[in-house]
């Protein structure tokens, strides 16, 4: 069955195995997961205590956790490596095998547990080429699931035969399913809890004492192994806040639609079902033994597939996995129904983890398929008496026909993409390592905000000389690397490149070596004649189709207090206020601020006799990149809701921003008969037509008809026909906002407003939404009147069209 599995393997995949050794399936994951292969193998052979400081996301440490680490992978692929130095065909021997050892795994365990031979050979195929798995055919660690049903198997070997050589076997392939993946790990202690109680009560028999300590250590022992990576991922988990919200869980969440759907590259199903990036349709094939599975309990219950009880499994498992895979929620016919998933996230911290909840998904491809050989064993021993000497030929029929069926309906292109790994490509890389050591930034350098194939593949070359480099791709990014890559954007239509403002980051950074590379789509030229402009860069010489320069210049570090929180004197009761947080940047270019993520500010308000009336906290502004000179920062602040004196004490939460505090007024809100402020226009550019991509320029203007008595910030959105904003632009106070606390009854204001277009906007009509606002908690909105003479919180005004 094995070399049966194999061919067939390859010929479901075909041609990626005659190109293994340069092909991957795109330019996107599978390269992270090759640097994420190869940065475990490099450090396990250099310095396996520093296995987590890998090289990307410099200056940032522990950055292998900031993803799945998938230790089982690299050393399988290990031996391939050594032997053969192409981490690509390393890489695709991993990827074949994986849907090979499903395959004979889910064989092994459906026959285990009672099903006919030729059931669970279909069942192999089913679960191994199941489209849900192919919607992860870009992420190997998502795809090495096979060792989950292989320990189940040996498990339920040992409970069969009683020889204690199957406990090690099965407490060994569930080692290495949890050090493939963080979350096949979660699916494994899901897919355990449902398998082992049903094992033990039903295939009970005497067991010794040391027996059941096997038993238990076959289980516990992986774990324990598999504690000690779960430390780092903790605590970056900690130290840079990576959990991912309710928001966002359910936004990658599974719909019922989505089971009716194949990825977009099967070749039977594409031109008739939905195609999904992430689709969960087990085919017919599957969904037919299931049928007969169900059927089975009723006409007959004593054909229940030779075990009763692994059927009740395999449904309770797919079950599970559907309703799991909703998220906190699934809607059906209009209605909301709650999931299991709600008490997983409360109960079980690494649920927060999961970069889609929808993956739980990936379970109903062994479920099903398990069910499904359950079926067509009860049919086929209904079938048994009637064939007499025929049975073999008529089995061997069935079970190749079920098996061309299976392969027929779940044909999927894997992909065969060529890298980019060429001697003109990767020389850089190459030169780079015969370099003295020195971290690295390459250019263009803001890939993360304009898409992840740049920094992916700046790791993928960064294998060649393992030098610390600033770009970074993975699961899980810290906020401050977003801003610092920032910096590094293209600005008014120029390239990414280094410049005489962010070089200063550079220093900051201990940037050694910069690196232009020429890519498509990017003003190489541009790039390189700015880097020449810089004295702090020194060019040192072109390989392949890159420059490289060295950076010569060092400074001095920053004082630890770069700044101080200025308050005011007087506020108004529920009104916004805010201290102004100032800043001093002593270089002529950008400085680092912070490498953390946002410090937070306590700030508690005090009555004369010492009782506290308020108290909040909040994320104070820092900045990760300082620009050079005095500069301000707003930080919103909440004052009591009754007028009165208090002393207000702000403590910064970190050394770069002193502690303030303050005696505060708080003063009455003035009463507003009327609205304070009425709109005079709403206007935009119309004299050419507004494409996506585009920056629509707005133009609000303003009658004052009462003070407004503090400092408000003000929006323009734009939205969509179901009323979604696309995009969005703020005046915040001391960042481009006047102060409103200064504008006086009959003063006219126009306020301009540049709305950036998303490039993927779709073409159609537009709604403005113009409103002035607290810049405060549950920013609330400041009364407006309208040219109709009504009263709002809002304006809006349609008419904004977005051609094709």
């Amino acid at each position: 069955m094995a070399v049966a599995y194999l061919a067939l393997t390859l010929a479901m995949t075909w041609p990626l195995a005659a190109r293994a050794g340069s092909t991957v399936q795109d330019r996107g994951d599978p390269l992270f997961e090759i640097w994420v292969m190869r940065s475990v193998q490099h450090s396990l052979a250099h310095d396996p205590g520093a296995l987590y400081q890998a090289n990307a996301f410099y200056p940032f440490h522990n950055s292998l956790a900031y993803s799945e680490e998938a230790i089982g992978t690299a050393l399988l692929a290990a031996p391939v490596w050594a032997l053969t130095g192409n981490d690509v065909l390393a890489y695709n021997v991993i990827f074949i095998g994986s849907f090979w050892l499903v395959a004979f795994a889910v064989y092994l365990l459906a026959r285990e547990l009672g099903a006919a031979p030729g059931a669970a050979f279909a069942a192999g195929l089913l679960a191994a080429f199941a489209p849900a798995r192919f919607g992860h055919v870009s992420h190997l660690h998502m795809l090495v699931i096979g060792w989950l049903p292989l320990a189940l198997w040996a498990l339920a070997r040992c409970m069969h035969t009683g020889r204690q050589r199957w406990l090690l076997l099965g407490g060994a392939a569930l080692t290495m399913q949890l050090y493939s993946s963080l979350h096949l790990a979660l699916f494994a202690t899901l897919t355990l809890t449902l398998f082992l109680p049903l094992l033990l009560w039903f295939e009970r028999r005497r067991w010794s004492r040391r027996e059941w300590v096997l038993l238990a250590a076959s289980v516990v022992v992986p774990y324990l192994l598999f504690a000690p990576t779960l430390i780092p991922h903790l605590r970056v988990g900690q130290e840079y806040d990576f959990e991912r919200t309710r928001t966002e869980i359910q936004q990658l969440a599974a719909t019922p639609r989505l089971y009716l759907a194949v990825f977009p590259t099967n070749r039977f199903w594409a031109g008739h079902l939905k195609v999904a990036a992430e689709p969960f349709f087990p085919g017919v094939v599957t969904l037919l033994g299931v049928v007969l599975a169900a059927s089975a309990r009723v006409w007959a219950p004593r054909l229940r597939c030779g075990c009763g009880w692994a059927s009740a499994f395999a449904a309770t498992l797919a079950g599970a996995a559907l309703l799991l895979s909703f998220g906190f929620h699934v809607t059906l016919g209009g209605h909301t129904f709650p999931t299991p998933f709600r008490l997983l996230y409360a109960a079980l911290p690494p649920a927060r983890s999961l970069r889609g909840v929808g993956r739980f998904g990936l379970l109903t491809a062994l479920g099903l398929p398990l069910l499904a050989a359950f079926g067509y064993s009860a049919g086929w021993r209904r079938l048994l008496p009637r064939l007499g000497p025929r049975a073999a030929r008529v089995g061997l029929a069935l079970t190749v026909t079920l098996a061309l069926a299976a392969c027929l309906e779940l044909r999927t292109q894997v992909g065969t993409t060529r890298l980019p790994n060429d001697a003109t490509t990767m020389a850089v890389y190459d030169w780079l390592a015969t370099q003295p050591d020195g971290p690295v930034i390459e250019f263009p350098a803001a890939g993360l905000i304009h898409g992840p194939f740049e920094p992916i593949q700046q790791m993928y070359g960064s294998t060649h000389d393992w030098k610390p480099r600033v770009a970074g791709y993975s699961g899980f990014i810290p906020m401050p690397h977003y801003d610092l890559v920032f910096e590094f954007d293209a600005r008014d239509g120029q390239p990414s490149r280094p410049t005489a403002m962010n070089v200063g980051l550079l220093l900051d950074l201990g940037v050694r070596w910069v690196v232009i590379h020429r890519y498509p789509n990017y003003d190489w030229q541009a790039a390189v004649a700015s880097a020449d402009s810089l004295p702090q860069l020194r060019w040192v010489t072109d390989v392949g189709d890159s420059r490289v320069y060295e950076v010569t210049t060092r400074r001095t570090a920053l004082p630890d207090l770069l700044g101080q929180l200025v308050i005011p004197e007087a506020a108004r009761d529920g009104g916004p206020f805010g201290a102004q947080l100032q800043l001093h940047n002593p270089w002529d270019n950008l400085t680092l601020a912070r490498l953390t993520i946002a410090p937070t500010a306590d700030a508690v308000w005090t009555r004369a006799d010492g009782s506290v009336a308020w108290h909040e906290t909040l994320a104070l502004p820092l900045p990760v990149a300082l620009q050079p000179g005095d500069s301000s920062v707003y930080l919103p602040l909440t004052p009591p809701r009754a007028a009165g004196n208090y002393l207000l004490r702000v403590s910064s939460g970190t050394a770069r921003v002193a502690n303030a505090q303050q005696a505060v007024v708080v003063h009455a809100a003035p009463a507003w008969s009327a609205p304070p402020l009425a709109l005079v226009s709403l206007v935009w550019d119309t004299s050419r037509p507004l494409r996506a991509g585009d920056t629509l320029h707005v133009a609000v203007t303003w009658d004052v008809r009462a003070p407004l008595g503090a400092d408000f910030a003000a929006t323009v959105q734009l939205l969509d026909a179901d009323g979604e904003r696309r995009a969005n632009f703020d005046l915040l106070p001391l960042a481009g906002m006047p102060s409103t606390a200064a504008w006086q009854p009959g003063q006219r204001v126009t306020l301009g407003f540049d709305l950036r277009l998303d490039p993927a906007l779709p073409p159609g009509d537009y709604t403005l939404l113009s409103a002035i606002y607290a810049y405060q908690q549950d920013f609330p909105r400041v009364p407006l009147q309208l040219p109709d003479g009504t009263q709002a919180t809002e304006a809006r005004s349609g008419g904004v069209t977005v051609a094709p």
